[in-house]
């Protein structure tokens, strides 16, 4: 849908991966097992587990 420069675009925001992008010097694929739960633990009472969703549509010509 975003290919076109007019075009409509969506996405999410992923908590997760911006919190790991702030948090850590690498991917949380690449945490182990332990240190994941660790990473978790820091926000998940505090941060919903939804991903919001955004979207943009152009305006009528």
């Amino acid at each position: 849908m975003g290919s076109q420069k007019q075009g409509p675009n969506y996405s999410m925001f992923n908590f997760v991966e911006l919190f790991d992008d702030a948090l850590n010097d690498k991917p949380i694929a690449d945490l182990t097992k332990a240190q994941r739960k660790s990473f978790y633990q820091k926000f998940e009472h505090e941060v919903s587990d939804h991903m919001p969703i955004w979207i943009r549509l152009p305006l009528p010509e």
